[in-house]
């Protein structure tokens, strides 16, 4: 793809990954498909623009070369859509490289959620119900591929709204193949044999460790299930209507006296790897109460398929009670501060 084609129109964000802004493709861009074609491109695309130090070699450009090939194939109402990569000249002279996704511009679910934390009724319990089923749709398709791909960093700040508010994932799959140094770290230590590539060992940032399974974050390798887990915390915050380290702190040692501590991303991590799991309330339905703890089962094999979550949540759709349309149109944050998507 030629970063020429590309006209600026607002900055988005900026994150550990690099920029966020929003571009529109000029008259007469094209873009070449998988069999030499060339395919028109048009109207509006969230630009992501990778630090140099986020490709750390030609091995790994590569490999996050060809991801992106992957991604652009895949195509579902559940999948912010990845159009593809390329190089952007820098003003200090040099080069760093671009990727063009889908522009959805609705918000993203981790912002719903702490909006609602001062406005509950900003979404009833239908709303959820829907979001999810879709987030379940999206995992089902992705999981269905050939090769399959794993999300790897689900989080309500990856599930992206559209102004209709139906819940779409971004930011799948691309995460492996950037190594951010300090970011992959075993935060649950054992003796373990891995068979990726360090540079490749998924275990997570500070944002995401809330939403780390066990076996990630052991250093085990990914399946589909690390998605299933990190649908469980996601899930959990929805209903809750609040983060789920808000306000916690945990009585650790020190000096050998008990000591209150703010229960970081990474505490939890540790604890939530050793089967630590948060509240389930009685008030809430039986059936989410359930579905949450089957997700987060300590066992990966144990936890249900993307698409046994997607047949559960159908039969509960409630569509006549979704949030009314035109209250939809006054969303606070009409679009995330990070863009379309991160990359952290």
């Amino acid at each position: 793809m030629k970063w020429t084609d590309l006209e600026f129109v607002k900055e988005l964000g900026k994150g550990s990954f690099g920029e966020v802004a929003l571009y529109r493709w000029k008259a007469g861009a094209v873009r070449r498909d998988g069999e030499g074609n060339q395919r028109p491109l048009h109207g509006e695309v969230a630009i992501k623009t990778l630090l140099p130090s986020m490709l750390t070699n030609q091995e790994v450009q590569d490999d996050f070369v060809r991801e992106v090939e992957l991604l652009t194939k895949l195509n579902h109402s559940c999948i912010v859509r990845c159009v593809g990569t390329g190089l952007r000249p820098e003003p200090t002279a040099g080069l760093s490289m671009f990727v063009a996704m889908e522009a959805v511009t609705g918000g993203d679910l981790g912002h719903m959620v702490m909006d609602a934390m001062s406005e509950p009724t900003l979404y009833n319990n239908a709303d959820i119900v829907h979001w999810l089923y879709d987030i379940s749709r999206g995992l089902h398709y992705l999981h269905t591929r050939s090769p399959m791909v794993i999300h790897r960093d689900l989080k309500l700040e990856n599930v992206l709204l559209d102004n209709n508010w139906e819940a779409r994932l971004t930011d799948f799959g691309l995460v492996k193949a950037i190594a951010v140094p300090k970011a992959y770290e075993r935060v649950a230590r054992r003796s373990v044999v891995t068979t990726e590539p360090e540079a490749y060992v998924m275990t997570g940032g500070t944002g995401s460790l809330k939403y780390m399974s066990p076996e990630t974050a052991f250093g085990d390798p990914a399946t589909e299930k690390v998605d299933i887990f990190s649908f469980s915390i996601c899930a959990w915050e929805l209903w809750a209507r609040r983060p789920l380290l808000l306000m916690r702190h945990k009585t650790v040692k020190h000096h050998g006296a008990q000591v209150k501590v703010e229960y970081t991303p990474k505490l939890w991590a540790r604890d939530s790897a050793k089967g630590k799991r948060a509240e389930l309330p009685d008030r809430w339905p039986n059936f989410i109460r359930q579905m949450i703890a089957d997700c987060w089962q300590q066992e990966a094999a144990k936890r249900p398929s993307a698409a046994d979550i997607m047949k559960m949540l159908e039969q509960r759709l409630e569509r006549d009670k979704l949030t009314d349309p035109r209250k939809r149109g006054e969303m606070k944050h009409e679009a995330s501060e990070d863009g379309c998507c991160t990359l952290q």
